[in-house]
C-alpha cells in the first residue's frame, strides 16, 4: 500500500480503513495513537469539514503533522492531536480521556478546548491567554490546529469566514508564533500568503 505523506494532503485517503492503514509505522505501532484515532473517528462519526471530508481527516492530519513537519515522537502530544476535537465536539469528558488514555492527554486535550461561555464576552480572549500562558506542547498543539485549519480554508463556502479566520490568524497567531517558534510563524505565514493569492 501506498504511504501517504504529508506533502499529498491534496490526496487525503477517505476511506477511515485506508487512513488508519497509512499512518507512518512508527505510528501504527503505538498503541496509545492507535487507540486515540479509533476513538476520535467514533466521536466525530457523522460529521463533515467545509470540503464534504470526514472529520476525522483533520485530526489526522494534525497528528501527522505533528511527527512529520515538527519531529515530535511523544506518544501522548500525538495522541492529543487525534483528539484535540472530542471534548469540544462530541459528549466525550475529560474523565473519559484520562481513564482510557492518561490524564496528560486529557490534559492537554482539555487545554484546547474551547468552552464557550455567552455570559462572559471575553470567554475567547481568555481561551486564547490560557493557552498562551500553557506549556510548549499545549501551544505547539493549538499551532498545528490552526495552521491545518488554514491550509483548508480555501474549502470553506463562506466568504466571511474566510476573511474573519485570516483576521484573526493575522492578529494574533502571528505575532503570538513570532515569539513561540520560527518554524511555526513561517509556516503560518506562507499558508496565508497562499490563501490571499488565491482568494
Amino acid at each position: 500500500m501506498k504511504q501517504w505523506k504529508f506533502s499529498e494532503r491534496n490526496s487525503t485517503p477517505k476511506n477511515i480503513l485506508v487512513i488508519l492503514m497509512n499512518l507512518p509505522e512508527k505510528l501504527r505501532k503505538s498503541k496509545l495513537v492507535t487507540l486515540a484515532f479509533e476513538f476520535s473517528q467514533k466521536a466525530h462519526t457523522g460529521q463533515k469539514r467545509d470540503s464534504g471530508e470526514e472529520y476525522i481527516v483533520h485530526p489526522y492530519r494534525v497528528c501527522i503533522s505533528l511527527f512529520e513537519e515538527f519531529g515530535i515522537e511523544d506518544e501522548n502530544l500525538l495522541a492529543a492531536g487525534l483528539l484535540h476535537d472530542v471534548i469540544e465536539d462530541s459528549s466525550t469528558s475529560h474523565e473519559q480521556l484520562s481513564k482510557l488514555f492518561n490524564e496528560r492527554v486529557a490534559n492537554l486535550v482539555d487545554a484546547v478546548t474551547k468552552k464557550k461561555d455567552s455570559t462572559d464576552p471575553k470567554w475567547k480572549e481568555k481561551y486564547y491567554k490560557n493557552i498562551q500562558n500553557s506549556d510548549e506542547q499545549i501551544q505547539l498543539l493549538k499551532f498545528v490546529d490552526r495552521l491545518d485549519n488554514i491550509r483548508d480554508l480555501i474549502s470553506c463556502p463562506s466568504k466571511e469566514k474566510q476573511i474573519r479566520y485570516l483576521k484573526e490568524t493575522k492578529e494574533l497567531f502571528l505575532p503570538w508564533a513570532k515569539k513561540f517558534n520560527e518554524k511555526v510563524y513561517e509556516k503560518l505565514v506562507q499558508e496565508i500568503e497562499k490563501i490571499e493569492v488565491s482568494t
